[in-house]
């Protein structure tokens, strides 16, 4: 469980996780909780740290927001917003 919490806070969300690890998003929200962890909302960008640094190097190299998003475990959307936010659109 240690490397899913690793994850989560290197910005991949609940559910990225969870299908990584092959267990239920409740098992890695409960596990979070337990340790005391505050659990990001969908409200925003969900990429951040490395990950985000990651998608970044992909979108140079022309990966689509999509394809960057299905390999995270977020929307197109989500990002799309996190690379621009960070000005990488």
């Amino acid at each position: 469980m240690d490397q899913v919490i690793a994850d989560y806070l290197s910005g991949l969300s609940a559910q990225a996780c969870a299908r990584k690890y092959g267990i239920d998003t409740h098992t890695v929200l409960s596990n979070l909780r337990r340790r005391g962890f505050v659990i990001r909302t969908r409200t925003g960008p969900q990429l951040a740290g490395e990950v985000l640094q990651r998608a970044r190097d992909l979108r140079v190299q022309g990966w689509s927001y999509q394809a960057i998003g299905d390999e995270f475990g977020v929307s197109r959307v989500t990002a799309r917003a996190a690379l621009i936010g960070a000005g990488n659109g």
